[in-house]
C-alpha cells in the first residue's frame, strides 16, 4: 500500500506541469487553474484503482484534466469566450534576455495567436505542443483521430496566418 502511494505521488509530480498548463490554457485564469489542478490530484488519488491500463497513464490523467476543466466551467458558468490574461503578455522586459530578439518575437507572436483561439482549439493546440500524439488527443478530448488531425491543421493554419499578418504589421 505504501509503495502504491509513493508511485501515485510520483505520477502526479511527473504530470503536474502539463496538467497545470492544460488547465490554464482552457480556463484562462491562474487561480481557477490552480484550484482545478488540486481537484485533479485528488481525483487521481481517489480513482487510481479504477485505472485499467487500456490507455497510457498520461492519456488517463489528461482525460481527467479535461473533464475537471469542463465541470469547473459548468459549475462556475463561465462565458463562452474566456479572458486569457494568464498566457504571458511579453510586453514587459521579463522575457529571458538570453534568447535572440528574433526568437523572442516569434515566441510572442505564437502566444498572441494562441490567445485568440477559442477555448477548445486552445486546449487542443496546447496538448499538441506538449507532445501528445493525435491518438492521445483523441482519447483525451473524446473526438476522432481524423477530427484531431483536421482541427490541428486548421489551427496551425490560423496561427501561421496570424503570425504572418502580425509580422508584416511590425515591419
Amino acid at each position: 500500500m505504501e509503495n502504491n502511494k509513493i508511485f501515485i505521488t510520483d505520477v502526479i509530480k511527473r504530470f503536474q506541469y502539463k496538467i497545470y498548463a492544460t488547465c490554464l490554457s482552457y480556463l484562462g485564469n491562474e487561480d481557477d487553474a490552480k484550484d482545478v489542478v488540486q481537484e485533479i490530484c485528488i481525483i487521481i488519488w481517489e480513482k487510481w484503482e479504477t485505472f485499467k491500463g487500456q490507455s497510457s497513464i498520461g492519456t488517463w490523467i489528461f482525460r481527467i484534466s479535461v473533464n475537471a476543466c469542463l465541470m469547473h466551467k459548468r459549475k462556475n458558468k463561465f462565458q463562452h469566450r474566456l479572458p486569457i490574461d494568464s498566457i504571458p503578455d511579453f510586453s514587459d522586459d521579463s522575457f529571458n534576455n538570453d534568447q535572440s530578439s528574433i526568437e523572442e518575437e516569434k515566441f510572442k507572436l505564437l502566444y498572441q495567436s494562441i490567445k485568440q483561439l477559442n477555448a477548445f482549439d486552445r486546449l487542443m493546440i496546447i496538448l499538441y505542443l506538449n507532445g501528445h500524439k493525435y491518438e492521445q488527443i483523441s482519447d483525451i478530448l473524446g473526438i476522432t483521430v481524423n477530427n484531431v488531425g483536421v482541427r490541428i491543421n486548421r489551427i496551425r493554419t490560423k496561427i501561421k496566418l496570424n503570425i504572418n499578418f502580425n509580422h508584416e504589421k511590425i515591419k
